[in-house]
């Protein structure tokens, strides 16, 4: 493999994509310029719209000083209404009939070059007054662009260039005296250069936010694609294992209960060897089990299969079964509730699950002779189960991690407790599945209790 292949990582390649011209700010990628445009467009429509509407209005509203600046005031107004009202009420009509198709900016620096074109053409045919005082109107024109219209920073400068070089042409053409000719280019030209300069860090923000939104969701797309790539490989190497797993299984149970004769006393040993590997083979089918419903819950694919059920009378059946299977544990459990029954709809091999889940992990992790209670108490409307032990407790920094498939509290090289890490993600995609939320208290040393909701609307509880 090249050291060229080494260093390209995604992360590399997002940034190569959305890489910039370091004046311009434009992407070298015409195809992300274009898509920058058409976002642009689509999320400023409305503010587009506003500052076009107040042009609009505004434009015309200085018609007020050309009536007191000069007795050609009707000149003005043509120059005003022709290259400065009209290209306005076009781009207003523009930005609400959503046709810019990618060229607001080219659209926009056009309207400001005809604003700025009419004060040109005013200060030319002006008289002293108002070629001292209109030329702030080319600074207004730019800082409109600019600031309410958001036309990007390379337009800007062109604008900026274009109006000051026209006030140059006009000012020689009238034989100013350089006096004025040097005050009325330092205002002007620093103004311009103030303008400008705030149009970049504008545009600097604009495309700054564009960017991080990018690399937000092409990340997101590529964590859900590894997810599914996961989940999909997880599916398919569980099916392949199950069967060998299944026909070793099936083997081993045949031998280990002498099916086809009984052992002699030298090779009862080999029973125990059988005994061993069809519990090696249950764990691992268990084991298979709990991927293949983690990878269906990751992909949305848990199917309820619902069912109307006393959960009232299942916890004490699951209770009195795991206090049979656990009978070299000692512990004691017991289940706390007001309720004489509780009928539900819902999916109740999926729950018994959720219930074996949460209550194996509380004999697992519970101190010697501890207790575990089960509770189930009605809320409004929302059933709320719980179920806390007295053991060794889950470090805070942990209690969020032990949701995500495959993540276990503690240090996995000191745990002394089996687990592959699935079985509370599935207890949560289950209540989740159901409408529901699980939540978790622990404290280290203390124990830990596990609560999960179900909506009595969403389960159709009777």
């Amino acid at each position: 493999m090249t050291d060229e292949a080494l260093t390209t990582t995604p992360a590399a390649h997002l940034a190569h994509v959305y890489q910039q011209h370091p004046v311009w700010q434009t992407f070298t990628d015409s195809h992300v310029e274009q898509d920058y445009q058409r976002t642009f467009e689509t999320e400023m429509r409305a503010a587009i719209l506003f500052s076009s509407l107040l042009a609009v209005f505004l434009y015309p509203l200085f018609g007020v000083l050309d009536y007191y600046s000069t007795p050609d005031y009707k000149t003005f107004w043509a120059y005003r209404g022709i290259l400065g009202w009209v290209p306005l009420i076009a781009l207003f009509l523009l930005a609400w009939r959503n046709k810019f198709s990618g060229y607001y900016q080219l659209y926009s620096f056009l309207v400001a070059v005809c604003s700025g074109t009419a004060v040109l053409l005013m200060m030319y045919h002006g008289n002293e007054m108002v070629r001292q005082h209109y030329p702030y109107g080319l600074v207004l024109v730019v800082i409109f662009a600019a600031v309410p219209f958001f036309v990007r920073f390379l337009w800007v400068v062109i604008l900026a260039l274009i109006l000051f070089c026209g006030f140059t042409v006009s000012t020689f053409l009238q034989y100013r005296q350089a006096a004025d000719l040097m005050a009325n280019y330092f205002i002007i030209g620093s103004s311009l250069v103030l303008t400008t300069a705030g149009s970049f860090y504008i545009e600097k923000f604009f495309r700054g936010n564009y960017v991080t939104r990018q690399l937000e969701i092409a990340l997101l797309n590529a964590s859900e694609a590894a997810n599914k790539a996961k989940s999909d490989f997880i599916a398919v190497v569980s099916h392949e294992l199950r069967t060998p797993l299944t026909v070793i299984k099936g083997n081993s149970s045949v031998v280990r209960d002498e099916l086809f004769g009984a052992f002699t006393e030298q090779e009862v040993i080999y029973k125990q060897m059988m005994g061993e590997v069809s519990d090696s083979a249950d764990h691992l089918l268990a084991i298979i089990q709990d991927l293949l419903d983690v990878s269906k819950a990751q992909a949305g694919k848990i199917e309820l299969e619902l069912t109307a059920f006393d959960m009232i009378a299942e916890v004490r059946d699951i209770a009195h079964q795991m206090q049979q299977y656990q009978q070299d544990i000692p512990f004691t459990l017991t289940v706390q509730t007001t309720l004489d029954d509780m009928i539900i709809t819902a999916d109740k091999r999926r729950l018994r699950q959720v219930w074996m889940n949460l209550l194996s992990n509380a004999i697992k992790f519970n101190k010697q002779q501890g207790v575990i209670v089960v509770g189930i108490a009605l809320q409004g409307d929302t059933l709320v189960c719980c179920v806390t032990d007295e053991g060794i407790g889950i470090a805070p920094k942990d209690q969020q991690r032990i949701f995500e498939p495959f993540e276990q509290a503690g240090d996995i090289l000191k745990r002394r407790q089996d687990g592959t890490g699935l079985g509370l993600p599935f207890v949560k995609s289950v209540v989740e599945a159901h409408g529901g939320r699980i939540e978790l208290n622990s404290s280290l040393g203390q124990g830990t209790t596990v609560r999960f909701f179900l909506p009595l609307n969403a389960l159709s509880a009777h």
